[in-house]
């Protein structure tokens, strides 16, 4: 049997429900794994705003999502994305949060 890990399975949901949002469908971007030790997640790029990107994921110490805004850095959190951390309080504020920066990076 394959498991996923909790921490993926969180961050799994919270895309899930960007790509089936209809404030998303407008806004190109890739998506991209993610993964800092126990943080696993995912990193959207490619926005109008070249080198930004959104990283989320579990925080590794709290089990809810964890969003960074900052620099793209393939497969990897950037410094500048590190020090932009906005924690959320469950999946869905992560989302509505995640919406408005994908907003944000889509103007130039």
């Amino acid at each position: 049997m394959i498991e996923k890990v909790e921490s993926l399975i969180n961050a799994d949901d919270v895309l899930n429900r960007l790509m089936s949002n209809r404030e998303t469908k407008n806004i190109n971007c890739l998506c991209e794994c993610y993964q800092n030790g126990r943080e696993q997640g995912f990193l959207l790029w490619g926005f109008k705003q070249d080198f930004k990107a959104i990283y989320f994921a579990n925080h590794r110490n709290t089990d809810t999502i964890c969003v960074y805004i900052g620099k793209y850095s393939m497969q990897s959190l950037s410094d500048s994305a590190y020090e932009n951390c906005y924690s959320s309080k469950d999946n869905l504020d992560a989302v509505q949060y995640i919406i408005k920066q994908m907003k944000i990076l889509n103007k130039k």
